[in-house]
């Protein structure tokens, strides 16, 4: 399936299935959409994806004559020449049973080849500025056919990983114009024999690090590039300049490059004495040149992780440290920090350095083919990411540069492209930014979990519980390393719902934390947490109990506010749980402000009067 767009009008070059036409309902929220030369508002779109549902079929949408249209029917932005504005496969069902697509559909890869091919196999002939302009139009054209496929709904990670892929593109034939242009592709300089563009390409191997390596770029992302050469005097010159045509290039087309230029020796020089450099390299993928090259940089990693995983893990937990130092551990601050701050995409990032680390997956479908982890917690953190992926995508484009925090000012424009709508009850941006609490608090939750269980020495995830070594509390419930499990059947909770309150009051009184399987097992039985449960004496003589444990009180309810417990047996909390307030003063949600001012009550209690913290908010608290 295909989607020409040209502002608000649109041509389908075949059926479209109930998922799309989902998708085209946010579209056509502010004005109706044109498909087909049909005019379609968001409740029409609304009414043939349910159509689409009920059938099982694909829906048609004006004259079947319009899948024969090819793209440069469509009218272009003068920068685009040939290449139309598509909107790409990452954002589209394959075609239904019995339905041929039309040859003028492409992959969007397909069509990024074609572009590249059109605008910079020549590029080595072309004039400095005749180049600059090629390369700078290449990558606005690209840009543009992202935004679109953005706009269209399209998943974070798979625009991510489609922006990857065009810039991979671009950097091989920047690599191979580069070699065959300057004094080393030619025979000219001091060198008696120049080395071959073949040659200075098996001496050097273009590798995208980071989150260029994870194929996971945002708009205004860096390049992170290493290029690795083997120094071996016969090419050492030529590849130098080979580099330097390359970076240039890259350069000239507006790109932000971070680059490292190493030697085998030195790269492993490197991973020993960089805690960034180590994790970087965990990503690492050969975009361009020399294989071999690659495969002994990957191979001698791959012997060292195996051999001390612990120095790897170490690494992460040592970046996780820092970034809290920097950016702080509060997942619920008004301005959040997508990427850094606690609960953003950083922490799933962590947590992947160290289960590689000690498992040797670097994706969680690789965790979960392994049985690492849990399909619920691959789908939760998959979805996780993905929103908050989205989000800095939205963020960067609205804002023109890199931010990668939520700015007060653009969190009502990200809700309002979202299709997020003010309610009688809350705005728009107040159910956005509820939503990404939720989101980033599963994926920080997710992430200390994998971290943990990575951290755990030589023992598998489904075995890691040893139970000759629990200290037993109750019945039901145990603790291993401050974490406290429940070992009875889940449906306990909802037959004895009092449960709930009694795992609060033992993690409460040994200072210890929900593990991640009861935090799971909480939240599936709130509905159990009733009008009569609420109404009973019982579990508000626990609740005063456990608001009576000076010192203590604060954990105890973010434990409770965090599988939602607190909300769901007092409703009131419930309806401010995860709200910001679009205000200079307040620097939390409301429910974390309520909790961090519990915070001080306790070192109050604990310190004599005294708050010990060197927290500025408990000082204004």
């Amino acid at each position: 399936m295909a989607l020409l767009l040209r502002g608000n009008e649109l041509i389908a070059t075949t059926a479209l299935s109930a998922k799309v036409l989902t998708r085209l309902v946010r579209m056509a929220v502010r004005r109706p959409l044109i498909i087909n030369g049909m005019e379609l508002r968001s409740h029409d779109l609304e009414r043939l994806a349910e159509e689409s549902r009920q059938t099982a079929q694909p829906i048609w949408l004006g004259t079947p004559d319009a899948a024969h249209l090819a793209p440069s029917s469509v009218s272009r932005d003068t920068d685009a020449d040939e290449s139309s504005f598509t909107i790409p496969t990452f954002l589209e069902d394959e075609p239904a049973e019995g339905i041929a697509a039309p040859r003028s559909v492409q992959t969007h890869r397909q069509m990024v080849r074609r572009h590249a091919e059109q605008k910079l196999s020549d590029v080595s002939r072309l004039s400095d500025f005749e180049v600059t302009q090629r390369l700078r139009g290449f990558l606005k054209v690209e840009e543009e056919r992202l935004r679109i496929a953005h706009r269209m709904a399209a998943a974070g990670q798979r625009t991510a990983a489609a922006r990857s892929f065009v810039l991979d593109t671009f950097v091989t034939y920047l690599f191979r114009a580069a070699q065959q242009t300057g004094p080393a592709a030619g025979g000219g300089g001091n060198s008696a024999a120049p080395a071959t563009p073949a040659a200075r390409a098996r001496d050097c191997a273009v590798i995208a690090l980071g989150g260029y390596g994870r194929s996971d770029l945002a708009p205004f992302s860096d390049l992170d590039l290493l290029f690795l050469h083997t120094g071996e005097r016969r090419s050492g010159a030529s590849t130098r300049e080979l580099i330097e045509r390359v970076l240039h290039l890259l350069w000239d087309s507006g790109l932000s490059v971070g680059q490292k230029v190493h030697t085998l020796d030195e790269c492993l020089a490197a991973w020993r004495a960089d805690p960034h450099f180590q994790t970087a390299m965990v990503n690492a993928r050969l975009v361009t040149g020399d294989e071999e090259l690659f495969a002994r940089l990957t191979t001698a990693l791959e012997q060292r992780r195996r051999k001390n995983p612990e120095a790897l893990i170490a690494s992460a937990r040592h970046e996780r440290a820092e970034r809290a130092k920097k950016f702080g551990a509060a997942i619920y601050l008004q301005e959040p920090n997508v990427k850094e701050g606690a609960g953003g995409m950083r922490d799933l990032h962590t947590a992947l350095w160290a289960a590689y680390a000690r498992f040797g997956c670097r994706t969680l479908d690789e965790l979960r083919a392994a049985e690492h982890i849990s399909e619920d917690e691959r789908i939760r953190a998959t979805q996780s990411y993905d929103f908050l992926s989205r989000v800095r995508h939205e963020a960067h484009w609205l804002a023109g540069r890199k931010t990668d925090r939520l700015a007060l000012d653009l969190q009502p424009q990200i809700a309002e492209r979202f299709g997020y709508r003010t309610s009688p009850h809350l705005q728009a941006s107040e159910q956005f930014m509820r939503d990404y609490y939720r989101r980033a608090r599963d994926l920080h939750q997710f992430s200390e979990v994998l971290l943990a269980r990575a951290s755990e020495r030589g023992e598998r995830v489904l075995r890691w519980f040893n139970r000759a070594r629990r200290e037993q509390l109750a019945e039901a419930f145990s603790i291993k390393n401050h974490e406290l499990y429940f070992e009875g059947a889940p449906s306990l909770f909802t037959d004895n719902p009092l449960l709930l309150f009694e795992a609060v009051t033992l993690a409460q009184t040994a200072n210890a934390t929900f593990s991640h399987e009861l935090r799971d097992t909480i939240r599936q039985r709130l509905t159990a947490v009733d009008r009569d449960f609420r109404a009973a004496p019982a579990p508000a003589r626990l609740f005063r109990e456990i608001l009576g444990r000076r010192g203590r009180v604060g954990g105890a309810l973010r434990l409770m506010n965090d599988v939602g417990l607190l909300g769901r047996y007092l409703p009131e909390f419930g309806r401010i749980s995860l709200l910001i307030q679009h205000d200079l003063y307040h620097h939390y949600t409301i429910d974390e402000h309520t909790l961090r001012a519990v915070d001080v009550l306790d070192e109050l209690a604990v310190g004599g009067g005294v708050v010990n913290s060197n927290d500025r908010t408990h000082a204004q608290l």
